[in-house]
């Protein structure tokens, strides 16, 4: 398992790291082009498509993915299943794009605070969430069918196409935030042509009910907690935008994609983990590899998120324009909420024993408890409050929805060694916060000094061993 993990967990990432790094270098044009408030607009109709992808879809996706991933099911049986989801999706978005375009002015009027967004900006926002769901339920498809090459080089044409047209858009039309969004309803169509060229062999031209029905019975648990998850993630956004402004939730935005940095990583390993799980979990080995996988993700991951933490002001200074420097202030907690939500690479228990309603009951949870702490913390302590909202509540979702799918399937973890590492990670990230120190140059030296001591430390406890186990460095 941990062979296939890392190729196609690899493969992923490299994807990811192509798209998503070419978006973070582009992070000095974004700043320098677009205003505060009009990065805000941006954010509040990604939000708004997330929402959209989760209701609209039904979370038929999490239901091909069962299915498609069960081993005890025949390809034809697999076949039927995909074509009466991908179906079933192109019918509910097709329904969501007529209602977008009939209400489309009550519906940017209603996402728009200080700065109104235009109902061309919404209605080309709007074709381009229909779009990019179809796509990226294919590439669900494609996933769990571990065509990892395809996915990623259709991720990297997806992600390359539209940077490339989106320069067209701003500077020979100067079209303003509708650049971010128009390429996306010339490229995707043809992707989405080459993804069912790919899947030529893997589908019928068929619908059926009573396919349909399993699938639904799985998803419909799942959207409540979906929906849960995605208020639990971008409640902050929401609270921002109405309280404080699209230039305030410019801002956070910024801070927030600088976190993609971790997601990269998080994201990439996170696609490959779940097929091959699904695939593998009734074999004994599989425990043991998920065991040394979670060791490596505590110790790299919390070396990278320490890392990026202690430099926020430095990373903000260096890409970013004057507009947009205090979003820093921000960026550790954010850094620390993408590393939580990789947990739920290793929580996979509940999801093998098909116990949706509880994931989504835990969703439901967290998701009404972020509402609350915005609704307290946003008022009082304006953007670093609802870093800290999200970051508690997803924070405190992950760890029990870890903890009990590792009861309903538990591999072997060595807590005793984890712990006195995350002792450490929180005395460190104190000292950071309450270090002040005028002189930048010793600054930087003693975050050097901090960020060399805990890999030190890190690898003593945890991986040095793990390392040995694995035999990386050694191929006799």
């Amino acid at each position: 398992m941990l062979r296939d993990l890392l190729k196609d967990g690899g493969l992923y990432t490299l994807a990811n790291l192509l798209t998503k790094g070419i978006g973070l270098l582009l992070i000095p044009f974004y700043t320098l082009y677009f205003s505060t408030a009009e990065y805000g607009v941006r954010d509040i109709l990604m939000v708004f498509g997330l929402f959209v992808g989760n209701i609209f879809s039904l979370q038929l996706n999490q239901g091909l993915a069962r299915y498609v991933g069960e081993p005890t099911l025949d390809d034809n049986s697999k076949k039927l299943y995909a074509s009466t989801a991908i179906l079933s999706v192109v019918f509910l978005f097709t329904i969501f794009a007529i209602l977008a375009f009939v209400f489309s002015t009550q519906l940017a009027n209603l996402l728009s605070s200080n700065y109104p967004i235009g109902v061309r900006t919404f209605r080309i926002a709007s074709g381009t969430i229909v779009l990019n769901n179809i796509f990226y339920f294919l590439n669900v498809y494609l996933r769990f069918l571990r065509q990892s090459k395809t996915v990623s080089s259709l991720s990297f044409a997806h992600a390359i196409t539209g940077i490339i047209l989106m320069f067209f858009f701003v500077f020979y039309f100067d079209l303003g935030v509708d650049s971010i969004f128009l390429p996306f309803l010339f490229t995707v169509p043809i992707l989405i042509i080459i993804q069912l060229y790919f899947l030529k062999d893997q589908l019928v031209l068929k619908f059926r009910f009573s396919v349909l029905k399993p699938l639904l019975k799985y998803s419909i648990p799942m959207l409540a907690g979906a929906l849960s998850l995605v208020t639990m993630n971008f409640t902050d956004r929401i609270f921002i935008n109405e309280l404080l402004g699209a230039d305030s939730l410019g801002i956070y935005s910024l801070g927030s994609q600088f976190s993609s940095i971790i997601g990269i990583i998080i994201t990439g390993f996170g696609a490959a983990m779940g097929p091959i799980i699904l695939e593998k979990h009734n074999r004994a080995k599989t425990r043991q590899e998920l065991e040394q996988f979670f060791v490596l993700f505590i110790g790299i991951g919390t070396i990278g998120a320490l890392l990026l933490s202690l430099f926020s002001p430095e990373i903000v200074h260096l890409f970013t324009s004057q507009n947009f420097r205090s979003a820093y202030t921000v960026m550790p907690m954010l850094f620390f909420t993408v590393l939580f939500t990789g947990l739920q690479m290793f929580s996979i228990g509940l999801i093998i024993q098909m116990k949706t309603k509880t994931i989504a009951l835990l969703m439901l949870i967290f998701a009404i408890l972020n509402l609350g702490l915005n609704y307290y913390f946003v008022p009082k302590w304006g953007i670093i409050g609802a870093a800290s909202s999200t970051l508690i509540a997803t924070a405190l979702y992950q760890l029990i929805n870890f903890y009990l799918s590792y009861k309903a399937y538990a591999y072997r973890v060595n807590f005793k060694k984890i712990w006195p590492v995350l002792v450490l990670l929180t005395i460190l990230l104190y000292i950071n916060h309450v270090l002040f120190i005028d002189n930048p140059l010793i600054l930087v030296i003693i975050k050097l000094l901090i960020i060399t001591f805990y890999s030190i430390f890190v690898y003593k406890i945890l991986l040095k061993s793990l390392i040995k186990q694995l035999n990386i460095f050694n191929n006799k």
